[in-house]
């Protein structure tokens, strides 16, 4: 009897975790600074449901006067540094950085390789540099120049563009 328990406790634990890998993590609080799991599969990928992470960004950027509504989004990669592009119904794009936590690198029994990111706290956003060219957020602040050479790029701090 002791065994049949012992193996029902192991089945009944791997299962929740197996429901747990396969199911997309939440952002229970805010947006910035928000953990959030990623793995690795032909790319970066966000573990996140779509439709949450949206609603996050949409939120902070009203609360913080952006007032620009992501209709969805992309991860991409720009030399070792890791971005998340909202893609805004006015034509618009605002890039956040993830920045990863090297202490929090897993593999999967399947081969995947999982990591935990904190999303950045500033976003730059841009018309210009919507899908390319620049307009990312920097290590302490601010955002790099759009090198479209349009001067369209606001890092959300209010000061207006950055200048060129």
């Amino acid at each position: 009897m002791k065994y049949v328990f012992t193996f029902l406790c192991a089945l009944f634990f791997v299962s929740c975790l197996q429901e747990e890998i396969n199911t997309p993590a939440t952002l229970l609080e805010g947006f910035s600074g928000a953990k959030i799991p990623c793995q690795y599969n032909n790319g970066l990928q966000v573990n996140v449901a779509e439709q949450e992470l949206l609603n996050a960004f949409n939120q902070q950027a009203a609360e913080t006067g952006l007032n620009k509504t992501a209709i969805s989004y992309e991860v991409f990669s720009y030399g070792e540094s890791h971005y998340l592009r909202f893609h805004n119904n006015d034509g618009s794009g605002s890039n956040v950085a993830l920045i990863g936590e090297a202490s929090s690198v897993s593999r999967r029994a399947d081969g995947t390789v999982v990591q935990n990111f904190t999303i950045g706290t500033t976003t730059c956003t841009s018309k210009a540099c919507a899908s390319c060219c620049g307009c990312l957020p920097k290590e302490g602040g601010g955002c790099t120049k759009c090198t479209t050479g349009d001067k369209d790029c606001d890092d959300g701090s209010g000061s207006g563009p950055v200048i060129q």
